[in-house]
């Protein structure tokens, strides 16, 4: 029994050499983080001032913002923002979710859908809105509802129904007005970005419109 001690406390000192020498876990590495929202519109005004920040419309909330359409925001700011100060806000309005972090909540950016230097955009969309476009020289917007689409322009403005189903057409989202039971209107919406050529803001969609044989083209967003 004797001759076994040593043996015993040679082997115990050897896992204790062994532990002491086990890299540690960095403890810096933030845990994985958990979406809590699903991919939803989040609005509000960008700022630079070292970490880039949206300030939330309604709530007035400071988040930071990261994620895959960070790079954009950061192009659109710098184009948008017409002064040299970063704190200067250009509206944004992207598709993301909210991550909760250890250091607190964090917006997710996936897609940005619009960003502008004027114009606030803070207001919530109509009840059903589903298309917004508009376009200059001359100017006139469209706005697609679930059940109606309404143009406008500065001498007035024409409701009409949908004449069916959206539909593929040409490689965009087709949607068809109809008045007085006659197809008077055809807009095509497509997955391209587009600039407004008076204010400079953007917008994902392009939009191009067919209205009593006279073709128009502008910028577009969805609002789903």
């Amino acid at each position: 029994m004797k001759s076994r001690i040593p043996l015993c406390v040679a082997l115990l000192s050897t896992l204790v050499g062994c532990s002491a020498d086990a890299p540690a876990e960095d403890a810096s590495e933030p845990p994985e983080t958990v979406a809590i929202a699903e991919p939803s519109p989040i609005t509000g005004f960008l700022t630079l001032d070292g970490t880039p920040v949206i300030t939330l419309c309604g709530s007035g909330e400071e988040l930071p913002v990261d994620g895959p359409a960070l790079p954009d925001l950061l192009e659109l700011h710098a184009s948008l923002a017409p002064g040299v100060e970063p704190m200067e806000g250009i509206f944004v309005d992207v598709l993301g979710t909210l991550r909760e972090r250890p250091r607190g909540a964090e917006v997710d950016a996936l897609e940005v859908r619009r960003a502008a230097w004027e114009g606030g955009g803070c207001g919530q969309p109509e009840p059903g809105l589903v298309y917004r476009a508009s376009g200059t020289e001359p100017f006139w917007s469209l706005t697609v509802l679930g059940e109606t689409l309404t143009w406008r322009t500065p001498e007035g403005e024409r409701t009409m129904e949908h004449g069916g189903p959206y539909r593929m057409d040409r490689g965009g989202w087709r949607v068809d007005g109809v008045s007085g039971g006659d197809p008077s209107l055809v807009a095509r919406f497509y997955p391209e970005p587009c600039r407004d050529a008076m204010s400079g803001a953007w917008f994902h969609m392009t939009v191009e419109v067919e209205l009593d044989g006279t073709a128009y083209r502008g910028c577009a967003w969805s609002a789903s």
